[in-house]
C-alpha cells in the first residue's frame, strides 16, 4: 500500500512539474461555436437568380402584356397566370410550350433568347377559335421598346 502511495506521489510531482511557467500565460481565450468564424463560401449563382422574370397573364381571347420585349442573350423566365380556364403560353417558333390549368400559375425554366425577331405567342387551346390568342415576343439587341405590331 505504501509503494502504491509512493507512486501516486510521484506521479503528480512529474504531471506537475513545468507547469509553473504556463500558468503565468494568460488562459488561452475558449471557443464556442457562437465566437467561431466559419470561412465565406463563394456565393452561387444560378440561372435562375439572374433571370428576369416576366409576368405574363392569361384569360379568354388575350394575352397581357400583349407585346413582351426581350433582349438577346438575356435570360428570362416566364411567370404565367391563368385567370379563368385551361390555356397555353406558346411560342412554336422558339420551342416554349406551358399549359395551365384553370386559374393555375407556373414559372418556367429559364430561357435565353439566340435570336433577334419576332415572334407569335399563341394559346394551343384557343387558337381554332374565331377570337384567337394572340401575342408577340419581341426579341431586340437592346430593350428599347419596337413599334407596336
Amino acid at each position: 500500500m505504501r509503494r502504491l502511495g509512493i507512486l501516486v506521489f510521484g506521479f503528480l510531482v512529474l504531471t506537475t512539474c513545468g507547469r509553473g511557467e504556463e500558468s503565468e500565460r494568460p488562459p488561452a481565450p475558449a471557443t464556442s461555436p457562437e465566437s467561431t468564424v466559419a470561412p465565406k463560401s463563394a456565393e452561387v449563382t444560378t440561372p435562375e437568380a439572374t433571370a428576369k422574370l416576366v409576368e405574363v397573364d392569361l384569360s379568354v381571347f388575350k394575352f397581357t402584356p400583349k407585346q413582351i420585349v426581350l433582349k438577346v442573350g438575356e435570360p428570362v423566365q416566364f411567370k404565367i397566370t391563368s385567370k379563368d380556364t385551361i390555356h397555353s403560353f406558346t411560342v412554336k417558333d422558339l420551342g416554349i410550350d406551358i399549359e395551365l390549368t384553370p386559374g393555375g400559375q407556373r414559372i418556367s425554366e429559364v430561357f435565353t433568347p439566340q435570336q433577334t425577331g419576332t415572334f407569335q405567342i399563341t394559346c394551343r387551346i384557343h387558337s381554332v377559335s374565331a377570337y384567337s390568342m394572340e401575342g408577340f415576343l419581341v426579341v431586340t439587341e437592346d430593350t428599347r421598346v419596337p413599334a407596336t405590331q
